[in-house]
């Protein structure tokens, strides 16, 4: 089931970053895409936006290589993809729970963080706090 539910995640294009880079997403859920910047560290990636919606930027700092912490991705280069927001059905099923904050909506994309062999990360706009935020499975 897991398998099922990560590949609904999964969009058509991938974004490789070799170093410090930007690309566009509409993570907030309001029509206009929101550039995310991204700086590799030498062993953290840090994505920031700035939200279209409330002009607040947000920072989330990721590991490099280190398997052993939840919010590191297993390579060295992180990969982002866009998905679908998921579904709250699929979120009670995952984590027995909503996830506060998260717009359940079709409109909504996600971020796919990934790296090799480990789950992605998800990277959302968390409309209660107007920040950005991250799950795992």
């Amino acid at each position: 089931m897991k398998i099922l539910i990560t590949s609904a995640f999964l969009a058509l294009s991938t974004i490789a970053v070799a170093g410090n880079d930007n690309f566009s997403i509409d993570i907030d859920c309001d029509g206009a895409p929101e550039n995310v910047a991204v700086n590799v560290l030498e062993q953290d990636f840090v994505l920031s936006v700035i939200a279209s919606s409330n002009k607040k930027e947000s920072s989330l700092t990721f590991g490099l290589g280190q398997s052993s912490r939840q919010d590191a991705i297993c390579g060295l280069s992180p990969k982002f993809s866009s998905g679908d927001a998921a579904t709250k059905e699929m979120h009670l099923e995952m984590f027995g729970e909503k996830i506060d904050g998260y717009k359940y909506s079709q409109s909504c994309k996600e971020l796919v963080v990934g790296g090799d062999d480990c789950d992605p990360i998800y990277v959302f706009f968390n409309h209660k706090t107007g920040v950005l935020n991250w799950s795992r499975l």
